[in-house]
């Protein structure tokens, strides 16, 4: 019943490349980047700092359709089966549909096209540009919520870790509230890779898609909240030379010439730039990390269109919004901890976890499925050197997308709550 083309459909479908393949970022950064590099001239990376990357994806269409599509790339069979220790191809249904053992095959699926996007299109971008003496900075496709992001770039976070300057795109004039903290996790999560591993300069693309009553009062309480978050590089959308054709609705509003406060921008402007020099120059202070549960939805992503209310996962994304007001109603400030960036970068110490730059005292674990046999570790090491670790319920009982009824015991959290 299973045809390997619906598989593929995604890939070739849509006019978007394979960015999993990596001779494909080599025909790019051949065609582009180094096209920059020959007009540029000696201006590249000085009147010419950066190259932005606006919006990549492993799947860029179609994702709104009520349809059964997977991220795809020809050479992914045998990255699945060199990574992974078995043959991918026996188990696709299990991405689909409910059958047994689907959580870890769900799990190493995500984990791997993920994994291969940041190593075919992420590193070799980064690679080039620290080469040329040039920033690389941009920001992904759709960050948040976890489950559209896992449909499109697996975890953003891991990207981060090779960007000059990694950044997220805020659309719309909301900021993150107890009703909608989608916008706070979105930052959050950047933050969070930005102090652990020592990124200056963290962006948000801005005020895109805020429509043309977006005041600079408004705008100015956006900056304000997102530099209390720890993002201090703003980038506005948009500048518009001219209002001709589709540029007068794509996206407003226009910070350019045209809009009635322009002659006095002046001071708006100044007062960003200042303000984001204050944040940039100093180090934000948290001593309380919280496991991020990207795994745990890879571990129960089905690959069809649902909504979170009609998703019988939903309440892990839904018990992590629950620990995220928490957190900020008692004005505990926190990072997140991905997974694979904790894997080669974190430690347990006499003074706690260090994830890079940063150390904490204590650890959350929120209401998730998995983790991974080197988190397991880690927190174990954690809490033998004194760390305080805190378990959510349901506590996770897949190690891995595995099954472990000791799991519990292998942690020996501080507290379960």
């Amino acid at each position: 019943l299973f045809d390997m083309r619906f598989a593929q459909e995604a890939h070739i479908a849509g006019g978007y490349v394979a960015t999993l393949n990596p001779m494909v970022t080599d025909a790019f950064i051949e065609t582009t980047y180094e096209a920059y590099k020959r007009e540029v001239g000696e201006e590249f990376g000085k009147t010419v700092p950066g190259i932005f990357t606006d919006e990549p994806s492993y799947r860029a269409h179609s994702l709104w359709q009520t349809t059964y599509k997977l991220p795809w790339t020809g050479q992914l069979p045998d990255v699945f089966q060199a990574e992974r220790g078995y043959d991918l191809m026996p188990h696709l249904p299990a991405l689909f549909f409910a059958v047994a053992g689907a959580e870890k095959v769900r799990l190493d699926f995500y984990r791997t096209v993920s994994d291969l996007f940041v190593e075919s299109y992420t590193k070799p971008l980064y690679n080039w540009c620290e080469a040329n003496g040039i920033q690389f900075t941009g920001h992904y496709l759709l960050e948040v919520p976890f489950r559209m992001a896992t449909r499109v770039a697996g975890s953003v976070m891991h990207h981060y870790e090779y960007m000059h300057c990694p950044g997220v795109d805020h659309l719309g004039a909301e900021i993150g509230s107890r009703t909608n903290p989608w916008p706070t996790i979105q930052m959050r999560q950047l933050a969070s890779v930005g102090r652990q591993l020592g990124k200056k300069r963290l962006m948000d693309e801005i005020f895109g898609c805020g429509g043309y009553n977006l005041t600079p009062a408004r705008q100015r309480q956006m900056v304000d909240w997102q530099s209390a978050l720890g993002i201090n590089w703003v980038v506005p959308h948009a500048f518009y030379y001219s209002h001709e054709g589709l540029r007068k609705r794509e996206y407003p509003p226009d910070d350019f010439y045209a809009m009635p406060w322009w002659p006095q921008s002046r001071k708006f402007w100044d007062y960003i730039r200042r303000i984001s020099y204050v944040f940039a120059e100093g180090h934000r202070l948290a001593d309380v990390l919280v496991i991020h549960p990207m795994e745990s939805i890879w571990a129960t992503q089905r690959d069809q269109f649902v909504t979170s209310d009609k998703d019988p996962d939903s309440w892990i994304e839904a018990k992590f919004i629950e620990l995220e007001n928490a957190l900020n109603a008692a004005f505990i400030d926190h990072d997140y901890g991905e997974e694979e960036l904790l894997s080669r970068h974190a430690k347990a110490t006499y003074d706690g976890l260090k994830v890079g730059n940063a150390t904490y005292k204590y650890v959350i674990v929120p209401p998730c499925l998995t983790l991974r046999e080197s988190t397991i570790t880690l927190l174990r090491n954690f809490v033998n050197e004194g760390g305080k670790l805190i378990c959510l319920e349901p506590v996770p009982y897949l190690v891995d997308g595995v099954p472990d009824d000791n799991l519990r015991q292998k942690l020996r959290p501080t507290r379960v709550l």
